[in-house]
Parts: structure tokens; sequence; C-alpha cells
């Protein structure tokens, strides 16, 4: 089951939790007065036994910061099971 989390702590207590984490990069349309604009955000996705946690970043400056902190948390141990997969190949070189 899907659940959405609005803090980074929550999720970083979900991802302590998860067998694997992924890092997606998404795309939101806004309104503006020019017309739609297509802006970039950031998901990223804990699994555990029961749920998908999934935190977005509307900022995705931000978003890349905490990926970078948890790819060196995973790298440690400390969450994720060990794992983080990333989704989409502009992200990856961003985030080494």
């Amino acid at each position: 089951m899907p659940k959405e989390v609005k803090t980074v702590e929550e999720f970083l207590e979900a991802a302590k939790r998860a067998s694997e984490c992924r890092v997606k990069k998404s795309y939101v349309y806004v309104k503006t007065e020019n017309g739609v604009e297509k802006r970039p955000i950031l998901k990223v996705k804990a699994r555990t036994r029961r749920y998908l946690y999934t935190l977005k970043f509307e900022d995705y400056e931000k978003g890349l910061e905490f990926a970078k902190q948890l790819k060196d948390m995973v790298a440690k141990g400390e969450v994720c099971g060990g794992n983080l997969v990333v989704l989409d190949k502009d992200v990856e070189q961003q985030l080494s």
C-alpha cells in the first residue's frame, strides 16, 4: 500500500525499516501567466514489507541535496538495507 509522508524525519524513520529506496525524477504542470509550465520534482521512495513510503520534493535542488545525504547513509548501511536505486540517468549523474 502506498503512503505519502510529509517530512524528512518521517521518511528517514521509514527508511530505517526499508529493504530498498528509490529516487525518481518526475514533473508537475503549473499554471502561470504565460500558460502551463512543466517543472521537475524529485520523489524518494522507501519500500518496507507493508508500505511504499513516498516523499515528494517540489524544490528539485533540495530534493537532490537530500538524495545525496541518503546515498551517503545507504553507503554506510544505516538505511534502506544498503540498496539505493536511481531510476533516471540524469539524476544519477547529478548524485555522483
